[in-house]
């Protein structure tokens, strides 16, 4: 038992190598470590951006229990954000006029 479960990580360290971070010359060509510098401008723009979705100044949504186990959120200011069990069926009911951006 112990010989095959040996034999079974001896051959499995090939495919971990490949599975290594940094190994993807076309991912060093596309993404920097470097970050670009903002001017002030764009700075103010992303923390407007970022006060927003985090729903500071202003009242975001609470999440109550509906009927037969459903969530529900009243519509208010801010960006309202939906966590979902992987590989569980999430079912999303929108009202007429209310639209998904980004998933």
């Amino acid at each position: 038992m112990k010989k095959s479960i040996i034999s079974a990580l001896i051959l499995s360290l090939p495919l971990l190598a490949n599975a290594a971070p940094g190994s993807d010359p076309l991912a060093d060509q596309y993404f920097s470590n470097n970050e670009p510098s903002l001017t002030p401008q764009e700075r103010a723009a992303i923390g407007i951006g970022q006060k927003w979705q985090t729903g500071a100044g202003s009242v975001t949504s609470k999440p109550f229990a509906g009927p037969d186990g459903a969530i529900s959120y009243v519509y208010t200011t801010g960006q309202t954000q939906i966590v979902c069990a992987v590989l569980q069926l999430c079912d999303v009911a929108l009202q007429p006029g209310e639209n998904v951006n980004n998933i």
